[in-house]
């Protein structure tokens, strides 16, 4: 069984073999360079599980494109990750040395199966943007909102909002 370690960040990754740690860019041309340099280093989705922390939505895509594409993927909370890389000695952060540390941690068996779909991935998107606009209403047009998003009635007049349609 092989294990890759991802540290994530909004821009690019670092990806922890067990021959090194190369960097990639956080885009789809990204995530195809990292398939083709897995296939290169002749691994297989069938024995490897690439695990990765949970960054806020930063490694979603990342963990979709690479399940579409057939590999295991495991996420790791991201409070186990930062306690094993406190217990070392040095405590030095930096991408290349968490994207070890999470390799490290999927060798050992930790974390869970990445298995969201798109579809999954779209309404995670709309509650979390709801969460986000829910608090400034709150009580007022708050609920208004809820329905807004859900409802499949398009325009919904607001109150204390301008009155055109919610988009």
């Amino acid at each position: 069984m092989h294990h890759i370690g991802i540290d994530v960040s909004k821009s690019d990754f670092y990806a922890s073999f067990t021959s090194g740690t190369r960097k990639f860019e956080n885009t789809p041309g990204g995530f195809a360079a990292f398939i083709q340099a897995l296939q290169k280093a002749h691994l297989a989705p069938a024995d490897t599980t690439i695990g990765t922390e949970a960054t806020g939505a930063y490694h979603l895509p990342l963990c979709s494109a690479l399940t579409h594409a057939g590999w295991r993927v495991s996420v790791i909370n991201p409070l186990i990750t930062s306690r094993l890389a406190k217990s070392r000695v040095r405590h030095v952060k930096t991408g290349e040395k968490d994207a070890e540390v999470v390799r490290r941690l999927v060798a050992a068996g930790d974390g869970y199966l990445f298995l969201d779909t798109p579809e999954i991935l779209a309404l995670k998107a709309l509650v979390s943007q709801r969460e986000g606009l829910v608090p400034f209403g709150k009580g007022e047009i708050g609920e208004d909102l809820t329905v807004a998003f859900f409802s499949p009635i398009a325009s919904i007049a607001l109150p204390r909002c301008a009155n055109e349609p919610f988009r």
